[in-house]
């Protein structure tokens, strides 16, 4: 997904895998948290799930970084671009720059 939208097509800006809580997300028989782990490693850098389900992907995120199936350059590259987005539509304190 990444490669395709950043490498062939040139998009540069966040990419939203949103709510993965649809009965459709699970059909293939992975759980919501797998799905999750997939997209982010397939090039998400932002997943939208319900707030009852965040513990549990976040759990999963970092079972993930430990065995090895999301690389700590993958969720710093998402972390970067979200934060970057946010920071150009001044969505955090300014303080926090100063």
């Amino acid at each position: 997904m990444g490669d395709w939208l950043r490498g062939e097509l040139g998009f540069q800006g966040i990419i939203i895998a949103d709510d993965f809580t649809m009965a459709a997300a699970g059909q293939d028989g992975r759980s919501l948290e797998e799905t999750v782990v997939r997209s982010i490693s397939a090039g998400a850098d932002m997943v939208l799930v319900w707030p009852q389900h965040i513990r549990r992907v976040h759990r999963e995120i970092l079972l993930a970084l430990e065995d090895g199936r999301l690389t700590r350059d993958r969720l710093t590259d998402a972390a970067e671009r979200v934060i970057y987005e946010k920071i150009s539509l001044r969505l955090f304190p300014q303080e926090l720059f100063h």
